[in-house]
């Protein structure tokens, strides 16, 4: 009887590698989240001229096309289930969502505060 890997851990990595990529290219610090990820995937350290701020963001990475909803050429949906909606406002410094389409190899970046809870009927 074999053990499979979960499908999706492949695409998911892929987002998390390409935020670090970003984050790099931006002069700025990522720092995954070790173990336990309950809903942030890591934190950034802004950066300026090379030097560390002590400022921090914390990211949500969601990796494939099914978390854009309603794209435009400016903008899109994502629509978040109440629960992380909360978890996410609870945090003591900014939360980003990175939503990641592994087809382009593009990220789309949105704080976590302009999205939307999922309606539940």
């Amino acid at each position: 009887m074999n053990k499979y890997f979960n499908p999706k851990r492949k695409t998911a990595n892929q987002g998390v590698a390409y935020v670090q990529k970003i984050v790099d290219e931006m002069d700025c610090v990522w720092r995954p989240t070790p173990n336990d990820d309950v809903g942030l995937d890591g934190e950034i350290e802004l950066g300026k001229d090379g030097a560390a701020t002590a400022k921090l963001v914390k990211a949500q990475v969601k990796s494939g096309l099914s978390y854009i909803r309603n794209p435009t050429g400016t903008s899109f949906d994502f629509y978040a289930n109440p629960k992380d909606l909360h978890y996410w406002s609870g945090a003591n410094v900014p939360v980003i969502l990175v939503v990641y389409d592994p087809a382009k190899g593009e990220g789309y970046w949105k704080p976590t505060l302009q999205c939307q809870a999922i309606i539940q009927s």
